[in-house]
């Protein structure tokens, strides 16, 4: 929104309005319209066209867990044991590679989940 005003009539002050609506879920460029209401003359201000991007909202981390199934405790891993990372971030995340110890571990993503594991070689560190 904004304000017009009349130079020749102070008294004339309007709010100015969209006269097309913005779709926030329609990622790109939209032309939206702003008016405002004629004066008390019947003059009508003009329109004025301005271009407006709608972009994705930036993802966020929701959770994050890191567990192990070592029997004794799940924080620590020892060779042979399964390290299993969960993510869950606030909207769809499109694409994700999952990297422990310089290793692409196999990941399973669902909407905004992302599930991956990785069972501890002798090349780790313990």
């Amino acid at each position: 929104g904004g304000n017009v005003s009349d130079l020749n009539n102070p008294s004339y002050t309007e709010i100015v309005t969209a006269t097309t609506n913005l779709n926030t879920s329609s990622l790109g460029e939209q032309n939206i319209t702003y008016s405002a209401l004629a004066d008390a003359a019947g003059n009508v201000p003009d329109s004025i066209n301005r271009t407006v991007t709608v972009q994705a909202k930036p993802l966020g981390l929701e959770t994050l867990t890191i567990e192990s199934n070592n029997t004794k405790n799940n924080m620590y891993a020892k060779i042979g044991d399964k390290i299993t990372i969960t993510l869950v971030a606030n909207g769809t995340i499109g694409s994700a590679t999952a990297t422990i110890a310089s290793n692409t571990i196999t990941s399973v993503l669902t909407g905004s989940t992302l599930v991956a594991s990785y069972i501890v070689d002798s090349l780790e560190k313990k």
